[in-house]
């Protein structure tokens, strides 16, 4: 494991993680992790308030479940490596 990775502990703030930030980087990398997390929070509130689309979230979700687009490259394992035809 990462010397760095060992240091990380529940509670760690941006701070303790990227140590080498200057005041105004730290301030600006808490604040987008905020509104990250606040977007993230109301997505998570819609879907579970939201019965179809909490079932939509749980379909696409659900282990097994392969991408329908094709050579999406965000799975490396997914990716059709034979050549294409033009």
């Amino acid at each position: 494991m990462d010397k760095k990775m060992e240091k990380i502990v529940p509670g760690s703030t941006i701070r303790d993680l990227y140590p080498s930030l200057d005041e105004i980087q730290a301030r600006e990398a808490e604040e987008t992790l905020d509104r990250y997390l606040a977007l993230a929070l109301r997505i998570h509130e819609r879907i579970q308030l939201d019965a179809a689309a909490h079932a939509d979230f749980k379909a696409l979700t659900a282990r097994g479940v392969r991408s329908t687009i094709p050579d999406e490259g965000s799975n490396p394992t997914e990716q059709d490596s034979s050549p294409k035809q033009v």
